[in-house]
């Protein structure tokens, strides 16, 4: 994946949060070599909680909680299909 500009703008690191959803998504959970805190904006995104959080005992509006602002709006621009 690419790293962000030097002076990244927030719309940058959503477009660079879209295309580690997508990455993620093609190389599936086990492959992914995707973060812990990265894992519940895969969750959100793919609406596969129970394949990337498998053991997580968080109510959905807990996780959602976690996911910083970057990672809410890459979840909301992937299934939006932009």
């Amino acid at each position: 994946m690419k790293k962000p500009p030097a002076k990244a703008t927030h719309d940058d690191l959503i477009r660079l949060a879209v295309v580690k959803i997508r990455e993620a998504i093609v190389k599936g959970p086990k492959a992914s070599g995707i973060s812990v805190v990265d894992r519940p904006m895969i969750a959100f995104a793919t609406c596969e909680r129970h394949l990337w959080l498998p053991d997580a005992t968080q109510t959905t509006r807990e996780l959602w909680k976690t996911l910083d602002d970057v990672q809410q709006a890459a979840v909301l621009r992937y299934l939006s299909g932009e």
